[in-house]
């Protein structure tokens, strides 16, 4: 009988075997090439998430331009617009994004979630397409204020944009057998009013800033960075 021939295992399929957990993705050298990434977009669109993963998935860095400049500021943009204005935050705002990126232009290949308000200022616009490719997660106003209500950290720490939930949750009915649900369906309805009603500036700004729109609606933030990996493997990217 002929001997077995043996057949070599890459080190992550061994460690597989053994039932060791899998050992880190090897590089794919097409998307060692691929600049920065800035990922930008509405509150509540994924893009720290799907930045996370994406760079999980790249073994990049993610740099977070809204955490850096609350940071920097010593308190969180709710409190900033309330104490100073908006103007002080989107100020620091501007000099985090100027900092990231002259490091991206540097080569420091890197994958940046954005504040949703990044592009209200065409400076920072004008960064963001000079120092990498831009991508857009868009979703729906309705899929966004719902996962804004189901954010438990977004209500204390984000402003609102225009007063409407502040100011509808106000005149919530205080009776004590419709208290609650009257809160909760107020909340809903004027946090999805306060979306569309931000989104109808924002989203043409968000769609000229773009290289790349990609939809997150109705699909999982793994789905979203597969996406956006599949435009970098295939070379799908427009505007550049």
């Amino acid at each position: 009988m002929a001997p077995k021939k043996r057949t070599s295992r890459s080190r992550s399929e061994k460690r597989e075997a053994r039932g060791a957990a899998p050992g880190p993705r090897p590089r794919i050298p097409l998307l060692d090439t691929a600049p920065s990434l800035f990922l930008i977009g509405y509150r509540g669109s994924g893009k720290t998430t799907v930045g996370c993963l994406v760079a999980g998935r790249l073994q990049r860095r993610l740099v977070d331009t809204a955490r850096l400049a609350v940071e920097a500021l010593g308190m969180s943009i709710a409190e900033c617009f309330a104490t100073a204005g908006e103007s002080v935050f989107r100020n620091r705002e501007g000099e985090v994004l100027e900092s990231v990126c002259r490091r991206a232009e540097a080569g420091e290949k890197l994958v940046v979630a954005t504040g949703g308000g990044i592009i209200l200022r065409p400076a920072n616009v004008a960064r963001l397409r000079g120092a990498g490719l831009v991508v857009w997660l868009s979703a729906s106003a309705a899929t966004l204020a719902r996962r804004i209500l189901t954010d438990p950290g977004s209500a204390a720490s984000r402003p609102s944009l225009t007063g409407a939930v502040s100011s509808t949750a106000s005149n919530v009915p205080s009776s004590a057998a419709s208290s609650a649900a009257s809160s909760a369906a107020s909340s809903a309805a004027s946090s999805a009013d306060e979306v569309e009603q931000v989104l109808r500036v924002r989203e043409p700004l968000y769609r000229a800033a773009a290289h790349l729109e990609v939809s997150g609606e109705g699909v999982s933030p793994g789905e979203v960075a597969e996406r956006i990996m599949t435009h970098l493997r295939e070379g799908k990217i427009s505007g550049r």
